[in-house]
């Protein structure tokens, strides 16, 4: 891991940063660390080990710069050949959102979050490795993310039940084609991708 570290302080003129560890226990789309700098600001460094992820990540954070309390990114690192594309970003203040932290107040608040999200129209559906890559046939990317899940699934769910799911599926796919059009959604608005300041 330090070998690693040392060639992203470099990349990102940062070698007298100290780099820590975020232990997430859900974290499926990056490894993260806290980047503390000389002056005692913190910053976050997301590492993202597949290249749709973070072609995604770095999108939608641009993307919502100005429209959602979203990170400020600092510097992009490309992925290369033998290098993973990151992610430095502002830190906000406040920590992950806990299930016990939910009030009806902060509930609303995360759900017109969550709609504004959802308002928001594209001209065309985004690829599933990288969202400068548009289709205008929506059964193409949700296919590939059906194709997902249910790879990820096989070993959870019976094969009668995936069998069944795959074949409602090629059944009612068509009616994709008679939706009102593209939107952004957020797929795995949770707890724990939320994070929370209480004042």
């Amino acid at each position: 891991m330090e070998d690693v570290i040392l060639i992203y302080k470099e990349r990102l003129n940062l070698q007298r940063a100290h780099f820590s560890y975020i232990d997430h226990e859900d974290a499926m789309v990056a490894t993260v660390f806290k980047v503390t700098l000389e002056s005692g600001k913190d910053l976050i460094l997301k590492i993202c080990s597949r290249k749709g992820d973070y072609l995604r990540e770095a999108y939608f954070l641009t993307y919502f710069s100005e429209k959602l309390p979203v990170p400020i990114i600092i510097q992009l690192v490309q992925p290369e050949a033998n290098l993973h594309g990151a992610i430095l970003m502002e830190c906000l203040p406040g920590r992950l959102l806990k299930i016990e932290d939910l009030n009806d107040k902060l509930s609303y608040e995360i759900g017109s979050l969550l709609a504004r999200i959802h308002l928001e129209r594209v001209k065309s559906y985004g690829d599933l490795t990288d969202p400068t890559n548009w289709s205008i046939d929506p059964r193409i990317p949700f296919t590939l993310k059906f194709e997902e899940g249910l790879e990820e699934c096989k070993e959870h769910l019976s094969a009668a039940l995936l069998h069944k799911s795959r074949r409602y599926f090629d059944e009612h796919v068509h009616l994709l084609t008679t939706s009102d059009g593209p939107c952004i959604i957020h797929r795995d608005f949770r707890p724990g991708n939320l994070f929370f300041s209480a004042f």
